[in-house]
């Protein structure tokens, strides 16, 4: 079990060991910074296009509901249109059926 548990912390060192190098060395450390910053950058662009694409969204989601607002009422207008045709056509029975009268009792 010793040997076991100083195994473990030879390992230990020595990656803490191969750590300490990688976080000396200045180059790393500026391409992380760089990493970093392209990542803010592209999270900012992210951001926008996320905004622009809600916005637009939004709108659409307006033209959309006013679209369906005035099929609603073309809708509407065309069963009272409908109505009004059809009694108009039951009117134009009805005065064809009373001259008919008229011409049979004269």
């Amino acid at each position: 079990m010793g040997d076991a548990a100083r195994i473990e912390v030879e390992k230990l060192i020595s990656f803490g060991n191969d750590l300490n190098n990688l976080l000396e060395r200045n180059e790393d450390i500026n391409d992380l910074k760089q990493c970093l910053h392209q990542f803010q950058a592209l999270q900012s662009q992210c951001d926008a296009d996320f905004e622009q694409v809600e916005c637009s969204v939004q709108e659409y989601q307006k033209k959309l509901d006013l679209s369906r607002k005035r099929t609603a009422e073309a809708k509407l207008e065309l069963d009272v249109y409908e109505d009004t045709e059809s009694e108009a056509k039951e009117l134009e029975e009805a005065s064809q059926i009373e001259r008919m009268l008229k011409e049979e009792l004269r």
